[in-house]
């Protein structure tokens, strides 16, 4: 919210409240009895679908729990120490761009539950955007000079990594994947930024690229191995050290036109277009690369999972996830 528009005793009470109720929901959507049913919704479906396609669906179940179990004998596994973030503040002089970017229908168009009057909310979509939206439409034909033969990942990543190019006219803006919805105001995370002008939250599973490509390998499966390992002795040709530090890269707040940040943009840009396009692999090399530390970049909190200021729902659909995998 600006400065002086609001009682900021009232609003942080309201802020209170709606991290109160995210916190119930995720623990509701967390729970034994929600999973049991999801669990038997889903096998429900499966033998209504026919025969075959059951038969597919299983195969494919019993496959991700082999490649979960190989998973689970090569990971080291990792349990973050919990940090404590100063008190949230709200309030700002300056205006706040966030904006995430959907591509064909891999995501629903997720509605903000919190409209503070320094946020304009924007997406970046080939979709149609409903007229009571709260999302801004900005069109891809306004950028088709830059993301001309590109694919969608690509392109994706392409407003991903250059929100100077985007939102010239904001000092801050703050990307989300399409398929987290804001539920407080997000100036808290502008109010968080360090010296770089990048902040995210730390890794909840692992604090080490070697280990995050494990998991890309064995559970992610969205690249091919031969890719993976290819990077893999990139990074290790390159000096990169184990266990530098982690960040998930679904938000990310940004002074955008901040040097260093801009750097890191660029590198990063040119990694995901040189090596396997998974950016989480790519984004601590170029941190490591620019003499950065993780730790004064993963400024927002331990998990965006556990993060009371969101929800993230499953790809593709409105079911809202909890705190189980």
């Amino acid at each position: 919210m600006y400065i002086g528009s609001i009682n900021e005793e009232f609003f942080n009470d309201l802020m209170v409240g709606l991290s109160q109720l995210s916190r119930y929901l995720r623990k509701t959507l967390g729970s034994d009895e929600y999973h049991i049913g999801l669990r038997t919704k889903k096998l429900n479906t499966i033998f209504r679908s026919g025969v075959s396609s059951a038969v597919s669906e299983i195969n494919n179940i019993i496959y991700s729990r082999i490649m979960h179990k190989r998973l689970e004998k090569k990971v080291t596994h990792f349990k973050r120490e919990s940090s404590v973030l100063e008190k949230a503040n709200y309030f700002s002089q300056e205006r706040i761009a966030v904006y995430t970017c959907i591509l064909g229908k891999y995501d629903p168009i997720c509605e903000p539950m919190c409209h503070p009057n320094n946020i304009d909310y924007y997406i970046i979509t080939d979709n149609m955007v409903e007229n009571d939206s709260s999302w801004k439409r900005i069109d891809l034909d306004n950028y088709k000079d830059r993301i001309q033969n590109l694919s969608n990942v690509e392109k994706n990543r392409w407003f991903k990594m250059h929100p100077s190019e985007v939102f010239n006219d904001y000092k801050y803006s703050i990307y989300i994947d399409g398929n987290i919805i804001p539920i407080t105001d997000f100036t808290e995370f502008v109010n968080r930024l360090g010296n770089c002008g990048i902040a995210m939250f730390w890794h909840r599973y692992n604090n080490c690229v070697y280990q995050e490509a494990l998991y890309n390998k064995y559970s992610v499966r969205k690249t091919s191995n031969d890719a993976i390992e290819k990077h893999i002795e990139y990074l290790k040709s390159k000096g990169m050290p184990e266990n530098f530090g982690m960040t998930t890269c679904n938000v990310i707040v940004r002074e955008h036109n901040n040097p260093v940040c801009k750097r890191i943009m660029d590198d990063w840009w040119n990694e995901f277009m040189n090596h396997c396009k998974r950016d989480q692999i790519s984004f601590p090399y170029v941190v490591w690369k620019n003499g950065i530390k993780m730790s004064d970049i993963a400024l927002l909190g331990d998990d965006v999972w556990d993060a009371d200021q969101l929800l993230i729902v499953n790809h593709n659909t409105y079911k809202v996830k909890g705190n189980k995998v």
